[in-house]
């Protein structure tokens, strides 16, 4: 049998090796992009989904399989506690328990619809920009269109704008009312553990956790810490239990403050940010470099 000849292309036809890969990891991570926001419905609400029902477990006592003594007898107090609220109280608590659990049990095609409102509607404006002009650029680019490579200069311009877009909205992300309710670690530092943080890490754990529940025992369970470790973890049961009431009855007064995925999108840390300016910044250059250079031709 003959081997077939092997095509040979002539010099110039694709696009060199190096920028090739970058046009490519520039595509991945438009797509990676798209993934976030149209993936939401289905795994991010799950996350969220399953973080608010152990919240209300927890407070009903009704959390599955706990795994030590402790947590057994910390559960048994709890569901002693919510058993004793009133009943306008339980109704509500287990209404919204039941809604939240119906969340989950919407159709794929629900979820597929609410993907596309998310992606088309509800994605910051500049970035359905930079994840449009990526995957176009990209492509053109892999095929050696002229003028793309020029046009790769939009890219850290938007990831200026979109940093921008979302500090000048800051404002409109404010703190939940939940999230308000937890002191800042200064706070407990200052106020409740009232001693220098250990060198070590492990110890700086048991420190704060120890801060943490002095701060439950003297502001949710209004009472004086007690020298004896039973007493002590009941006081601490009787605070988390009042604090995480409190969460609860904040989550069904203020339910759209639950859904934190877009503010969490739209926020990030200014690192982030520098690492997309960065990053933009240099595909753009490199994709550009051999246009400034003699006997090259442009891509």
């Amino acid at each position: 049998m003959f081997n077939k000849p092997r095509k040979v292309f002539p010099p110039g036809t694709f696009l060199p090796a190096p920028q090739r890969v970058l046009a490519i990891f520039q595509l991945c991570l438009a797509f990676i992009a798209i993934c976030v926001y149209a993936g939401h419905p289905f795994m991010g609400a799950l996350f969220n989904q399953k973080a608010q029902l152990s919240l209300f477990e927890n407070v009903m006592g009704t959390l599955p399989e706990p795994l030590t003594e402790q947590d057994r007898t910390q559960q048994q107090f709890n569901n002693n506690q919510f058993s004793q609220l009133s009943v306008g109280e339980k109704t509500a608590i287990l209404a919204k328990y039941h809604q939240i659990q119906q969340i989950g049990n919407s159709s794929f095609l629900a979820k597929c619809q609410e993907a596309c409102v998310l992606l088309i509607f509800k994605t910051p404006p500049f970035t359905k920009a930079w994840i449009f002009f990526s995957i176009l650029l990209s492509i053109l680019m892999l095929r050696k269109r002229e003028g793309a490579a020029q046009a790769a200069w939009v890219l850290p311009i938007l990831a200026c704008a979109f940093a921008w877009d979302s500090y000048q909205n800051l404002d409109k992300q404010a703190i939940s009312p939940e999230a308000k309710l937890f002191p800042s670690e200064q706070v407990v530092m200052r106020d409740y553990l009232k001693e220098p943080l250990s060198s070590s890490i492990l110890e700086q754990h048991q420190q704060l956790k120890k801060g943490w529940n002095q701060y439950l025992i003297i502001e949710w369970a209004r009472e004086i810490p007690s020298p004896f470790s039973t007493t002590h973890n009941l006081q601490v049961f009787k605070g988390e239990f009042a604090f995480n009431l409190a969460r609860l009855k904040l989550q069904i007064q203020h339910p759209s403050s639950n859904s934190s995925f877009l503010a969490g999108a739209v926020y990030n840390p200014l690192l982030i940010y520098l690492l997309y300016f960065w990053w933009n910044l240099f595909f753009a250059w490199f994709m550009n470099r051999n246009r400034w250079k003699p006997n090259k031709v442009p891509v």
